[in-house]
């Protein structure tokens, strides 16, 4: 498979709720469609250390935070304000608490290209809720909802990211959105890692 040369297009989003740890291993719900997605940005988070020695920069090394995220979706599913977000349906109408619970979740999605659609997990995001705003119906304009979120390394294996690339097998890629994807630990790699 080659590799993408450009990429373009949102599409295919998903979330999956973090729903506990378990022997060490953050556990996720199954993933839900986000439908209507438009755009999403990531804005890396981080600073740049340098130390100084022999009148120089001697030493550069960055932290790496995560990002910063936007994503913008025709409506954002009334599920994940619940499940996310902490809202709740009480007698037929929808309540938002100072207090309410959130949960933090996985963000899958797919960017078009050229060669073939890379599919994305960002492992451990929290949101904020979305603005709220509407305007006046004019040709063909439509409101969308914003939703700002914060994506983090994991606590259990500092894991922040990963992608689909033209070596990943086929099988993996067909089934990205079916579960928040892992990579298993091999028996070669665990007996590497403890000397053997």
């Amino acid at each position: 498979m080659e590799e993408n040369k450009v990429t373009y297009g949102l599409e295919k989003v998903h979330y999956a709720v973090i729903t506990g740890e378990k022997q060490g291993k953050i556990e996720y719900g199954t993933p839900k469609p986000i439908l209507g997605g438009v755009e999403l940005s990531l804005e890396p988070k981080g600073d740049i250390f340098a130390i100084k020695a022999d009148n120089i920069d001697f030493y550069k090394t960055e932290s790496n935070e995560g990002y910063e995220g936007t994503l913008k979706v025709v409506n954002l599913p009334e599920a994940f304000k619940q499940e996310v977000l902490g809202e709740k349906v009480e007698g037929g109408i929808t309540s938002e608490y100072s207090n309410a619970t959130k949960n933090s979740f996985a963000l899958l999605f797919q960017f078009e290209g050229d060669a073939h659609a890379t599919r994305h997990v960002l492992y451990n995001c929290t949101a904020k809720r979305p603005k709220v705003s509407s305007s006046t119906k004019d040709g063909n304009n439509y409101n969308t909802d914003e939703l700002s979120f914060s994506a983090s390394p994991r606590s259990t294996d500092k894991v922040v990211k990963r992608k689909t690339n033209k070596e990943t097998p086929t099988e993996t890629y067909n089934k990205w959105f079916e579960k928040v994807p892992e990579i298993e630990a091999s028996a070669s790699s665990v007996l590497s890692s403890t000397g053997r």
